[in-house]
């Protein structure tokens, strides 16, 4: 159990690397990663100065925060892996049987279904938290594919959302929101007991997957800056102050309205580069986030 907690938590191999190295099944590393968790083999209190990030955080902004050391030069690949394991471990502390799980698709949610792992639970539904679709008809399989590989990772259903990130017009959005299957999605993906999602800078170094792809013109990108908007969370795009009404994007935008986020109990935002800090800042303004995995450098920016 030390040798597979060592390689994993520690030396940053993935669970299939583990299973070839030690010839194991999948399974039954992540059998093992789990009960090093419950037999407290392995905990996650760091004594560098993260617990008193996480108790500022909490204090400056009512949420529960998981903050993760990243020392001056850590190449930007490292610090997502890094942070997205502790995202992975903190999904982990609030799921059970039978609920749902609303999730951002993304780099996040293909992170995150590379190194997820859950032994134990049954009967949950995962639903992307926004359509994946772009303007040129891609990004479903993506999306579909990433879904898929957590529900595997933990014996739950995927329940793909095929539906575009944005209409052509309110109107149309309005239309096929009545359509009866894709009403049956809407109903899962917002009675949700999860929200697990990564926040989207629509400027700066590192753009948000919104932003980079087809699913915005770079004439709508414009638009939004105009607009004040500075990103969104989990598709709802947010100005700086946290307001997202009479933004006309959001007008014909799949996306969970700020009231429809807000009203699952456990809300996991995820962010790993200071160039996010904006869009943090609008989220927390708006109550979003009930839970932040951040890794440190951003925790001190969002904290200044």
């Amino acid at each position: 159990m030390i040798e597979v907690a060592h390689l994993y938590w520690t030396d940053g191999a993935k669970i299939d690397e583990i299973a070839d190295r030690l010839r194991l099944s999948r399974s039954t590393i992540s059998r093992i990663l789990s009960r090093a968790r419950e037999e407290g083999v392995v905990t996650f209190h760091v004594h560098d100065g993260s617990e008193t990030l996480c108790e500022h955080l909490a204090h400056a902004f009512g949420v529960s925060a998981v903050v993760i050391p990243t020392p001056e030069g850590t190449p930007p690949r490292a610090r997502v892996d890094t942070v997205i394991r502790a995202a992975a471990s903190t999904l982990t502390d609030h799921l059970t049987s039978g609920v749902g799980l609303a999730v951002s698709w993304g780099t996040m949610a293909d992170a995150l279904a590379r190194c997820f792992h859950s032994d134990g639970l049954e009967g949950l539904r995962l639903v992307h938290a926004h359509g994946p679709g772009d303007s040129r008809g891609g990004g479903y399989a993506t999306a579909s594919d990433s879904l898929g590989r957590l529900a595997t990772a933990c014996n739950g259903i995927s329940l793909p959302l095929p539906l575009p990130a944005f209409f052509d017009s309110a109107a149309t959005r309005r239309m096929v929101f009545e359509e009866g299957a894709i009403r049956r999605l809407l109903w899962t993906r917002n009675h949700a007991h999860v929200l697990v999602a990564s926040v989207g800078a629509l400027g700066g170094r590192q753009p948000g997957d919104l932003y980079r792809g087809a699913h915005l013109s770079t004439r709508e990108c414009t638009e939004l800056v105009r607009e004040g908007v500075v990103g969104d969370v989990a598709g709802r795009l947010l100005r700086a102050d946290g307001t997202s009404t009479e933004i006309p994007a959001n007008e014909r935008s799949t996306a969970m309205t700020v009231h429809e986020l807000r009203s699952i109990p456990v809300r996991i935002v995820i962010a790993h580069d200071p160039s996010s800090v904006p869009v943090l800042e609008a989220a927390l303004k708006a109550q979003i986030p009930t839970h932040l995995v951040v890794d440190g450098t951003t925790a001190r920016a969002l904290l200044r």
